[in-house]
């Protein structure tokens, strides 16, 4: 979500904007002006984080609705060692504990999960 800090003499106005919400075809198209003296915030870009037996570990951006083998094909796919049955996720729950379990590549990827593809021992 970007938002816009607009100063004005009663007070500093906020506007949210729905960037994702923006390519939605059925959503009101809205032109918002930029006024001099608006401050715009954009946030980080989400992450997912890919290691183990993939061509290219690394952190990757986060697409709406991409799933754990998507996220290993950014990655380079596996490595001739990798396999899909090896597959782990760890993911930081709401209240911040780590959970580490196993996942198919048809799961989705959250925000900063970290993909773990083992290796393949036959």
């Amino acid at each position: 979500m970007v938002s816009i800090l607009r100063p004005q003499e009663i007070g500093d106005t906020r506007i949210e904007i729905d960037l994702p919400g923006l390519s939605d075809v059925a959503a009101e198209f809205k032109n918002i002006e930029i006024f001099n003296g608006d401050t715009i915030f954009v946030p980080r870009a989400p992450v997912v984080y890919v290691y183990g037996e993939v061509q290219h570990p690394g952190a990757y951006r986060l697409e709406r609705k991409m799933t754990v083998i998507q996220a290993v094909s950014l990655a380079g796919g596996f490595t001739l060692r990798g396999s899909e049955k090896g597959l782990r996720v760890k993911r930081r729950t709401l209240k911040g504990a780590m959970n580490n379990f196993s996942a198919s590549g048809d799961d989705y990827a959250l925000p900063d999960d970290v993909i773990y593809a083992k290796e393949n021992l036959f």
